[in-house]
């Protein structure tokens, strides 16, 4: 976690302050409950804040399954850059982003938005979302998990939910072989439009990893 880490504190309370709670105050105007995060969006919580490496050589840590977060809102904030020619860093890296499922067609086949080092994606935490494979180096991310200081938002998910129906899984899941296996065919034993295959993990590593990184001179957010 980020706060294993004083150092990196001012830098995440500066990056919080002028850039990412104006940013949720934009994207956000007003809450389900018709309040709102703040003028400068000083309602905003951080929740946890911590480092994500995916690592497609060496402990084949390639994705992150779907999944919703536990949070109002979600930030992930690229630490360090996508492979080039002109890169030869062994910590760039192919591949990668956030898969969305709400960006799909019908077929849910979902969309992937990436960000360049610097930069940030930010989603609502319940929006239905995966790591997508990286296919070559490292991909380090910053997480963030925010909430709203008095606004409970469970009740309004599970009215969403009665209203629209839950998530639409694929309905092979529940079809099993009689040993338990998944039936040939199915949408578990292929690769998901989201990249999700058996398998496939991701490392939550130590913040401090990513200080070795800067000493590394990798271009990264922090420099």
């Amino acid at each position: 976690a980020v706060e294993d880490i004083p150092a990196l504190r001012p830098w995440l309370r500066d990056l919080l302050r002028t850039r990412l709670y104006p940013l949720v105050r934009q994207a956000y105007p007003q809450l389900a409950d018709g309040s709102t995060p703040g003028n400068f969006g000083n309602r905003v919580r951080v929740h946890d804040a911590f480092i994500v490496r995916y690592d497609a050589e060496n402990d084949k840590s390639y994705s992150l399954p779907e999944h919703s977060d536990t949070s109002a809102v979600s930030f992930t904030v690229a630490l360090n850059s996508q492979s080039d020619c002109n890169d030869p860093s062994s910590l760039a890296f192919g591949g990668g982003g956030t898969w969305f499922e709400a960006l799909g067609d019908a077929n849910k086949s979902g969309r992937v938005v990436d960000a360049n080092v610097g930069q940030a994606v930010a989603f609502a935490g319940p929006l239905r979302h995966a790591g997508f494979p990286v296919t070559k180096g490292v991909r380090v991310i910053l997480v963030l998990f925010l909430y709203i200081d008095q606004f409970s938002y469970g009740g309004f998910l599970e009215e969403y939910a009665n209203r629209h129906g839950a998530c639409n899984r694929c309905e092979e899941e529940d079809e099993k072989k009689d040993d338990g296996s998944t039936k040939e065919g199915d949408c578990i034993s292929k690769v998901r439009p989201s990249g999700d295959m058996p398998g496939g993990f991701v490392v939550y590593n130590q913040t401090v990893e990513l200080v070795g990184m800067l000493n590394r001179q990798v271009e990264s957010v922090l420099d």
